[in-house]
């Protein structure tokens, strides 16, 4: 068995003559070999737990209005970084992606509190995502 992969991936899809579905190219946004972006914003206070991680977890994504939202993370288990993303489906492989929120991002609210985790449900309509 090999080390376990994980991704996240779209295809366009078409109705072409008939009725009948066309498959357009199969697309990659990001996978395990893909680094994750630098957190965001002034308010982070820790550090990934290693530089230059790669994604280890990727979440089930939504999306709206040609663009992707996923959460993503260096381990599932113990996520150290990470955070939700954005990123567009503009058939190119690989975009950059936006972070949205992250383990670095103050919790609204509470003070000296960071978001320590992100559960993978997610709803995203093209100007706002809930989580």
């Amino acid at each position: 068995l090999g080390i376990p992969q994980t991704g996240v991936f779209y295809r366009n899809l078409t109705e072409g003559t008939s009725g009948v579905v066309e498959l357009g190219t199969l697309h990659v946004i990001a996978n395990s070999e893909t680094t994750i972006p630098e957190p965001i914003g002034l308010t982070q206070t820790k550090v990934c737990s290693t530089p230059n991680s790669t994604f280890g977890s990727t979440a089930p994504p939504s999306v709206a209005k040609g663009r992707m939202v996923f959460l993503g993370l260096d381990n599932e288990d113990a996520p150290m970084c990470g955070g939700i993303y954005e990123a567009p489906m503009n058939s190119t492989n690989f975009p950059d992606l936006t972070p949205l929120v992250d383990l670095e991002t103050a919790v609204p609210g509470e003070s000296n509190e960071l978001f320590a985790q992100l559960g993978e449900v997610l709803s995203y309509e093209g100007y706002a995502v809930v989580f």
